[in-house]
């Protein structure tokens, strides 16, 4: 009875192992077969990571730029919005006592 257990054991594990050989050997035949593949998607995985970053960093460059900018402007405008007020009201005023256009006829 103990020799037929035995038996039955190394039988199941023959047959897992006719199974799990040839895909290991698969799997080893495959990965040298895409490790090119592999490499070159590494490759430019890099290569795009640094063009990204190196992007990253102008935007953020043109950002503090155009901020920078921003707030001297108006830092600059500001003091001259009263002004700019009373142009407008003076505009206003002067359009609305100024003759209206006629309007000629095309003929």
């Amino acid at each position: 009875m103990g020799t037929l257990l035995v038996l039955s054991i190394l039988l199941a594990l023959g047959l897992s192992l006719l199974v799990a050989i040839p895909l290991l050997l698969l799997k080893v035949v495959l990965g040298l077969v895409l490790l090119p593949f592999k490499i070159l998607g590494g490759l430019i995985r890099v290569g795009f990571g640094l063009l990204a970053g190196l992007l990253g960093l102008a935007a953020t460059g043109v950002g503090v730029l155009v901020a920078i900018v921003g707030v001297v402007l108006g830092l600059v405008l500001l003091p001259l919005l009263p002004i700019l007020f009373m142009a407008a009201i003076l505009y206003g005023f002067a359009r609305l006592v100024s003759r209206p256009a006629r309007l000629r006829s095309v003929a």
